[in-house]
């Protein structure tokens, strides 16, 4: 048979008495006489081979009956052929059409469960898919986007230079964000209202007869715009008032190093900004105590509020200026947390030189004072409902009552005491009223007495002012 193909000529084979060939029918089975194989040929094709077998001798005439036959045999086969041939080419084409349907219906499920807003467009412009959330997004009824150009989503300002940036991505072009990277793009709604949109592209392959296509994911971003406004707007208002506070601000990492500082730091520390940052905040200025004093930093407030968390707040200590000086300072330190876990600390701090300058001219002039009552001729005495609450020296050496005793009773007629009280009561104010009353030995004296009335500690009281002129009393009567 395979000689038989490949010389495309005929082979007889008169007897053969030796072959494994049977010839089986319904009633047994025989070896053939003769077997016949004949090449089957058309246009130069081998087509196949017909092999025959014969229980008796092939005779010439049913020779040239089977070589007539082979034509029309070969034309069957070609036929069949073509046949078989078309068959396949439909159900190839079949299984194509049902894959690209397939493959579109897939593209569509991911387009229009999407999150964002997804459409395609052809090489044209025209879109041809259209998820219902960028229906939404741009305004329209659900579907109506497709047919319409992709320039009607764009502003008109931007739509003829919209075009070649189209083309040329879609000639070309590799898949990327739109608008991520400070660049605004802008999208229009049905209404004409303009909106700042996030755009991906990406080229998708030609599928049938449509041609490249382009997806495009589209984000509205005026929720993230308005955000990022607010964010902006708050943060120079928080620049704003840190510029404007005059008390120093810093942030300290856990380890102590500076992290930020508002424009009073530099100015109260003699420190270029750039001098603080990154350094270690507690050996550059809070080194050393008031009195010179090595300051260990475990011992440091602010180094212990990023450690353990706890608020503090300090009047008592000093800063160290870049100069060498020292600047008392009262400061507050606040920890910051976050989620669970201090990551630094806030330290607010001012400069209270002047404060305490005013304090110790407070504290001189009380002195000054206390000096004045003290070496004052005029006994001195404050009272609230019968209680000594202040008395210079002379009024504990004349009536031997000091702050807190009852008052002693002073007064040689009793019944002047209710008149000055009265009389207090009426004209708010007593002055140079003589009175005779008892010192602490009992004995008489005369008195100038100045009563006004006053508050201590949120009590009503007296302030008084007792002159003794017993001897100028005297005197006046020995002139007389």
């Amino acid at each position: 048979v395979g000689q038989c193909a490949k010389s495309m000529t005929a082979i007889h084979i008169p007897d053969s008495p030796g072959t494994d060939i049977r010839i089986i029918w319904g009633h047994g089975a025989a070896r053939p006489k003769a077997i016949l194989m004949l090449p089957v040929v058309q246009s130069a094709d081998l087509l196949g081979v017909v092999v025959l077998a014969a229980l008796g001798v092939i005779e010439a005439d049913k020779r040239a009956l089977l070589d007539a036959l082979l034509p029309m045999v070969a034309m069957n086969l070609e036929i069949l052929k073509r046949n078989l041939g078309t068959q396949r080419q439909a159900e190839a084409l079949q299984r194509q059409q049902a894959y690209l349907q397939e493959t579109e219906a897939w593209y569509r499920g991911i387009i229009e469960s999407a999150p964002d807003g997804m459409l395609v467009a052809d090489e044209a412009g025209v879109i041809v898919l259209a998820n219902p959330q960028i229906d939404a997004m741009f305004g329209y009824e659900a579907g109506a986007l497709v047919g319409r150009s992709i320039e009607d989503l764009v502003p008109s300002a931007a739509r003829s230079h919209h075009v070649g940036l189209r083309d040329g991505y879609t000639r070309g072009g590799t898949a990327r964000t739109m608008g991520a990277l400070n660049k605004e793009l802008r999208g229009v709604r049905r209404d004409g209202v303009e909106f700042p949109v996030e755009v991906g592209l990406s080229r998708l392959p030609a599928l049938g007869a449509r041609g490249l296509c382009v997806c495009a994911s589209v984000r509205d971003i005026s929720p993230r715009k308005q955000n990022e406004a607010a964010l902006a707007a708050l943060e120079e208002r928080s620049r704003l008032i840190l510029t404007a506070v005059g008390d120093g601000i810093v942030g300290m990492d856990p380890e102590g190093r500076i992290t930020f500082v508002n424009p009073a730091v530099p100015v109260l520390l003699g420190y270029a900004e750039d001098e603080l940052i990154g350094k270690a905040m507690h050996p550059l200025v809070h080194h050393t105590y008031p009195d010179g004093r090595e300051f260990p930093r475990a011992e440091c407030p602010m180094s212990m509020t990023s450690c353990d968390g706890e608020a503090r707040k300090v009047d008592s200590e000093v800063l160290w200026r870049k100069d060498g000086t020292a600047i008392p300072v009262e400061y507050s330190t606040t920890p910051v947390i976050k989620d669970g876990v201090i990551v630094g600390s806030v330290i607010t701090f001012r400069d209270i030189r002047e404060r305490k300058a005013a304090a110790e001219a407070l504290v001189a002039e009380r002195e000054r004072l206390q000096n004045i009552l003290d070496r004052a001729p005029i006994a001195i005495t404050f009272t609230t409902n019968g209680r000594v609450r202040f008395a210079n020296p002379l009024f504990i050496e004349t009536f031997g009552a000091g702050p807190g005793d009852m008052v002693p009773q002073l007064y040689v007629n009793t019944e002047d005491r209710d008149l000055l009280l009265a009389r207090l009561q009426r004209e708010g104010v007593i002055l140079n009223s003589e009175v005779k009353v008892y010192d602490r030995h009992k004995c008489v004296r005369d008195m100038l007495i100045t009563y006004l009335p006053t508050r201590f500690d949120d009590e009503d009281g007296i302030l008084a002012w007792v002159l003794d002129i017993t001897d100028r009393k005297a005197a006046e009567d020995s002139v007389r």
